[in-house]
């Protein structure tokens, strides 16, 4: 038998209740009209009490039973399903015994590991391929590389001529790229500068403004002056460092380097009285 059978022989049944509950309230009704009936000048038809108590309770024992097939047949159409599968799964197991006890018994074993270096060194070497020795060449290699296109980026960096500023307290010491110059220094003719004021923008700009007197460059080949900067770039390190400089006494003085060779433009001179950190509205005013 399956669940649709079930189901509809189970809707049967409520049928049949409810049409035995249907003709037992007739004939409550017919019994009641025999026995104690009475009519108004209404017209209006009253039952007798206790006729009608019974067949409502009558009503309230079927309504219960119904609800309860009702219930069990739906928790029946719910666990048969699962209770299929687990029958399906357990027609492929099949109960055997082991022919040997297993055996949790420990055993020492006769020979302890070395842990010397050589039992370390050796046991290293025999890991070791060719594989670990491709991958050390390559990073070896890599790192090599690196540090040989920095190196011949700097050396030429410090080929050309570059106007540079120093800013140094004795203990510690920036130095400022002001202008780079494509010539030899022979080339132009600078003056010696001096310088008046420096100024540091506020975080998180990375500006330096400088202030300078009688600071010319000439081209001799063209008779060209060349105009000097007076907002220069930093770094983040020099950014960080300067303000620490400019809180105390320290020289400022302007050097041409080429070559690697530095020649200075101008005597160290102290320029703490004439140097002030810059605010946030400063730096509107020298851009």
């Amino acid at each position: 038998m399956n669940w649709n059978s079930l189901l509809f022989s189970t809707f049967i049944v409520l049928i049949s209740l409810c049409v035995i509950i249907e003709s037992t309230n007739q004939e409550d009704i017919i019994q009641c009209l025999k026995n104690g009936a009475e009519f108004r000048q209404e017209s209006r038809l009253f039952l007798a009490k206790e006729c009608w108590l019974q067949t409502f309770r009558d009503h309230i024992l079927c309504s219960k039973m119904a609800i309860f097939v009702l219930i069990a047949v739906s928790f029946m159409y719910c666990k048969a399903p699962r209770m299929a599968m687990v029958m399906s799964v357990m027609q492929f197991f099949s109960c055997v015994e082991s022919q040997t006890p297993p055996s949790f018994i420990y055993r020492r074993p006769t020979e302890e590991p070395q842990n010397d270096f050589s039992t370390k060194v050796q046991q290293f070497i025999s890991e070791f391929s060719w594989v670990h020795a491709s991958v050390i060449l390559s990073i070896i290699v890599l790192l090599f590389l690196i540090f040989l296109i920095c190196y011949l980026y700097k050396s030429k960096h410090n080929r050309c001529t570059t106007l540079v500023l120093e800013i140094t307290s004795g203990g510690d010491c920036v130095i400022v790229p002001i202008l780079n110059l494509s010539l030899c220094p022979s080339y132009y003719k600078i003056s010696k500068p001096s310088v008046k004021e420096l100024t540091v923008a506020a975080f998180p700009s990375c500006k330096l403004f400088a202030t300078w007197s009688s600071f010319q460059v000439t081209n001799l080949l063209t008779e060209q002056s060349i105009q000097i900067p007076t907002t220069i770039s930093l770094s983040l390190r020099n950014r960080y460092k300067l303000p620490y400089i400019l809180n105390q006494p320290f020289n400022a003085y302007v050097y041409v380097t080429h070559q690697g060779f530095a020649n200075i433009l101008n005597p160290p001179a102290d320029s703490s009285n004439k140097t002030k950190n810059a605010s946030a509205a400063d730096l509107t005013s020298f851009v």
